[in-house]
């Protein structure tokens, strides 16, 4: 257990397995059985049409996600976050702030149906769930 004024580092090693999981629970969550049926109806796209996805798309993903794990574990650093549930609200209220309430706003004056917001929202709040609490838990030493 991390103490309070003890220095630490990013964990990188910590950080590429967010990113890994990160792209893991992208693949399960817009998977048919769970939420990719109800997804590509509500954005009226045909079956087949989203296995035609470009690779760059993955590369934007893994970057995003490397970066998301960068900031918070650096926002980590600098407040000091030591126990798991601390980490936890701060990735929530990041995520809530800065993802859930600017896309609904866009989302609504762009006409979307809000479901498709809620499913790819949600999708965010489990992985900035995730990687709150393994950023605050898993911590580098500075020697």
């Amino acid at each position: 257990m991390a103490k309070q004024n003890e220095e630490y580092r990013i964990n990188h090693l910590a950080i590429w397995i967010l990113v890994a999981v990160n792209q893991i629970t992208g693949f399960l969550w817009y998977s048919l059985p769970v939420f990719g049926r109800t997804w590509m109806r509500l954005w009226g796209f045909a079956s087949g049409e989203m296995m035609e996805a470009s690779p760059l798309r993955f590369v934007f993903s893994i970057l995003a996600a490397a970066l998301l794990g960068y900031v918070l574990a650096w926002l980590f650093q600098r407040l000091q976050v030591i126990y798991w549930v601390d980490g936890l609200k701060i990735a929530l209220l990041f995520c809530l702030s800065f993802t859930l309430l600017p896309r609904l706003v866009h989302d609504a004056f762009a006409g979307q149906t809000l479901g498709i917001a809620f499913i790819d929202v949600g999708r965010e709040f489990v992985n900035f769930a995730i990687y709150g609490v393994v950023l605050a838990e898993w911590k580098v030493r500075r020697k």
